[in-house]
C-alpha cells in the first residue's frame, strides 16, 4: 500500500506463533516497510482455538480502517521448519536464510 502518510509504501502482516504447551497463540499486527523495518501495531494472546477468530477481527478492522482487501497466507499446518519452508514456497517466499535459535 502507499498513501500520503507513507509514500514509500508498506504492507500489513498478521503473524501468529502458537505455544502448544500452554495452548495459547500470540497474534501480532505489523506494518512492514520497503526498507525492511517493521512497526508493531497490536499484539494479543488468545487460546489456540480462538486464533482464527481473533485474526479475522484484526483483519476486518484493518480492512475497514484502510479500505483494503487482504490476501491470506495460512502457515498454521506447519509443525516443522521443513513444513514451513514448503508452505512458504507455495506462496512465493524463499526461506533458505531462516535459522532456528537454540
Amino acid at each position: 500500500m502507499e498513501d500520503a502518510e507513507f509514500p514509500q509504501a508498506f504492507c500489513y502482516k498478521v503473524l501468529t506463533v502458537r505455544d502448544e504447551a500452554e495452548q495459547k497463540c500470540e497474534i501480532v499486527l505489523l506494518r512492514s516497510y520497503r526498507d525492511g523495518s517493521k512497526e508493531e501495531l497490536h499484539r494479543a494472546r488468545v487460546p489456540i482455538s480462538k486464533t482464527d477468530e481473533a485474526a479475522q477481527i484484526f483483519v476486518a478492522g484493518l480492512s475497514k480502517k484502510v479500505n483494503a482487501e487482504f490476501e491470506e497466507q495460512n502457515y498454521s499446518a506447519a509443525k516443522t521448519l521443513a513444513e514451513l519452508n514448503a508452505l512458504a514456497h507455495i506462496h512465493g517466499w524463499h526461506m533458505d536464510h531462516v535459522w532456528i535459535a537454540n
